[in-house]
């Protein structure tokens, strides 16, 4: 009987696991430098020295910077 129910609990784990697995629908990624970017360029919007379009647009230039050095 032990062993049973030692067994059933293994297939409820390995069970929960594969449905943990294969419900996987996102990947998150950390990239150090792009948020780096964004800490060095977003304080001047918060400090009311630029506008948030300002800021927008200095970041996209910074990240398409940075793309294109990744890409070389």
């Amino acid at each position: 009987m032990r062993w049973s129910c030692s067994m059933a609990l293994k297939t409820h784990r390995i069970s929960a696991i594969y449905d943990l697995v294969y419900g996987v629908d996102t990947i998150i990624v950390s990239d150090n430098e792009l948020i780096s970017i964004v800490l060095e360029e977003a304080p001047a919007y918060f400090y009311e020295l630029k506008s948030a379009e300002d800021v927008a647009e200095i970041i996209a230039n910074r990240v398409q910077i940075l793309i294109k050095e990744r890409a070389s």
